[in-house]
């Protein structure tokens, strides 16, 4: 079967995309405050990690009702929204090389997507083992894939490089981190860190909102 869409389908399916991946990023941004908010006792950022306020009890000992429905409604969220960014973000690269780069980073971006639903269904007090294992597979694909884009949106010669060094800064934040989540600063950095990802999201967002597509696809 064929598919033909004409260059204004295309742009249509490309601006829903961008729009969709922004309100990923401000729903995470908006509904993780006001799970902070709700969190029984208060919730601490420079002490408790981001997966507390998925947690089914709170530290204090009361049910986490709130904050944890919250949780888990903006990490699903999330993972669906940035799909048809990572199938979309590609088209920004035509070098050999840097559109390679960003086909990779797109495979790295969605086999994310089903360890971001495992955190959201596995609380951190209740699957902890399960819970740390997918967090970290989600801090690796991310790292790895913000680090391949931002390499492509520098050799690509179309965009400014100082995108691609924002990328880069992300990424050696991020490896601290994955060395010792449990290090004293933990807890703050991770927040930092999650942050700064799906934020950098905004980036390839941008672009791809901007871009032109000079033929159509068939």
């Amino acid at each position: 079967m064929n598919f033909n869409w004409s260059i204004e389908n295309f742009d249509r399916y490309k601006k829903i995309a961008c729009i969709i991946s922004l309100f990923g990023v401000i729903q995470f941004l908006f509904l993780t405050f006001l799970a902070a908010f709700f969190y029984p006792g208060g919730y601490d950022y420079f002490n408790y990690f981001f997966s507390d306020l998925g947690a089914e009890m709170a530290r204090n000992g009361e049910l986490n009702l709130i904050s944890s429905s919250l949780f888990f409604i903006t990490l699903i969220g999330i993972s669906i929204c940035f799909i048809p960014f990572w199938l979309i973000s590609h088209i920004l690269f035509v070098n050999k090389y840097s559109n390679l780069l960003s086909k990779i980073g797109l495979v790295l971006g969605l086999s994310s997507t089903p360890f971001i639903i495992t955190i959201a269904l596995c609380p951190l007090d209740i699957k902890f083992e399960l819970h740390l294992i997918a967090s970290l597979i989600v801090l690796f694909d991310f790292m790895i894939a913000i680090f391949l884009y931002s390499i492509a949106i520098i050799i690509s010669g179309k965009y400014s490089k100082s995108l691609g060094f924002i990328g880069f800064a992300v990424v050696v934040v991020s490896i601290g981190l994955i060395i010792n989540p449990f290090a004293p600063y933990g807890a703050f950095l991770q927040k930092i860190i999650f942050y700064c990802y799906f934020s950098w999201v905004l980036i390839p967002t941008y672009l791809v909102w901007n871009s032109n597509r000079e033929k159509s696809i068939t």
